[in-house]
């Protein structure tokens, strides 16, 4: 039995940075281990595992005005929010600490290997492999800050006010990304058969399938933009099988 195992760490670390890139981390777990069955037969497996995480930051912040209101006079409430009335947000868009955000990126992937090959079959004639990988890929992006809106009830001209004790200003929080996810199966079967001292004949097949669940394509379909065309592109999904089929000859 031959076996290795493997461990790598990264960090980089920009503490002193209050906007940007923060933090970036990285670490991987590798194993991958052969086993002798016999002199002409082998298997083998693999696993690795790596994770990649980074953090940035920013500030949404806006301009400094003195409208005092939204709409009508009375509309002057903010729900949410660090301040209480329009006023207070408007003189203080430059500096709002609600309009910080930070993003948090986490990559995570997994892959899971066999591997079986035999050379000894058909006295020797006959050489056979088989391989099959599993990957499982997710992404996560977790948020935190939000942005103000306006009441779309609070109006100006022949509108009404809006009623007592509501709001003309909403602050709305990030919520995270939906996790986006990659997974895929590949298949390769190889044989090789020596039909004299300098010729034989190789076949193979490969087969692949990929599955994706991303949310970015969700803008790309017809209804979600208003000044481009939309390509309604669909996250990849697909199969595909290759076969092949090779005379060796050797030149001595």
């Amino acid at each position: 039995m031959i076996k290795r195992l493997a461990a790598d760490f990264d960090r980089d670390d920009y503490g002193s940075s209050v906007y940007g890139l923060q933090r970036a981390t990285s670490w991987a777990l590798n194993f991958d281990g052969t086993l002798l069955l016999s002199d002409n037969l082998s298997t083998s497996i693999f696993f690795s595992h790596e994770n990649l995480s980074s953090r940035n930051a920013g500030d949404g912040y806006g301009t400094n005005t003195n409208a005092a209101f939204v709409g009508k006079p009375a509309n002057t409430l903010v729900s949410g929010g660090c301040y209480a009335t329009v006023l207070l947000k408007n003189k203080n868009g430059k500096i709002d600490p609600c309009l910080n955000w930070a993003a948090d990126h986490v990559e995570e992937a997994d892959t899971l290997g066999f591997a079986l090959r035999d050379s000894g079959l058909m006295s020797g004639r006959l050489d056979l492999a088989a391989n099959l990988v599993m990957s499982w890929a997710r992404t996560h992006v977790g948020v935190v800050g939000g942005s103000y809106a306006n009441n779309p009830f609070a109006l100006g001209g022949a509108a009404p006010a809006l009623p007592a004790g509501v709001p003309a200003v909403l602050f709305i929080p990030a919520t995270d990304m939906p996790e986006a996810v990659n997974r895929s199966v590949e298949l390769h079967l190889d044989g090789l058969y020596r039909l004299a001292k300098r010729s034989s004949l190789r076949l193979s097949y490969g087969f692949k399938h990929l599955s994706s669940s991303d949310y970015a394509y969700d803008g790309l379909q017809f209804g979600t933009q208003a000044t481009v065309m939309p390509t309604a592109e669909q996250a990849p999904s697909y199969s595909v099988h290759v076969f092949g089929v090779s005379y060796v000859f050797t030149f001595h």
